[in-house]
This record gives C-alpha cells, structure tokens and sequence, in this order.
C-alpha cells in the first residue's frame, strides 16, 4: 500500500432526528480513494496558537468542498475490505 494522504472533510450523518454535519479526517490512498474515515468528528486544536489557527483554516477549508454521506462513505471502504479509523 502506499502513502496515505487525510484531510478534513464535512460529513452528513444520520440521526435518530434526521441528520447532523460534522467535519471528520478522512484518508486518502495513493490514487485519491478514501481508505478511512474517523468514526467521530474531530476537532480543531494545537499546541501553540499558531497551530490552532492553522488548524481552524484547515477546517474552513473542508467546508468548500462537497459534503460526504458518512454511511455511503462506510459503504465504500467496507466493499474494499477495509474499516473507520476509530474501529
């Protein structure tokens, strides 16, 4: 296997209620296929000020990319054989 790439990403999760959107890291293989996803959603931190708004850029920046269903996400990487991150 190659070299995982991640970003952050907004995911659409359904609910009990409906549904929830959430910013969660998802990783890439080397040809762009999402290999894993965290099962919860992340959020943004560092250790210095610097870093935690470079974090809070990286997050605003998922939300101009086009949202993913969590479960249609799950789908796919099961069908590869592979699993969530957090599992």
């Amino acid at each position: 296997m190659g070299r995982l790439t991640w970003n952050y990403r907004v995911i659409r999760r359904k609910t009990s209620t409906g549904y929830v959107f959430a910013i969660h890291e998802v990783y890439y293989d080397a040809d762009g296929r999402i290999e894993a996803i965290t099962e919860s959603p992340t959020y943004p931190e560092g250790i210095t000020l610097a870093e935690l708004k470079d974090d809070v850029f990286a997050y605003a920046a998922a939300i101009t990319k086009p949202v993913l269903g969590y479960e249609d996400v799950v789908k796919q990487i099961e069908s590869r054989g592979r699993r969530g991150e957090d599992e």
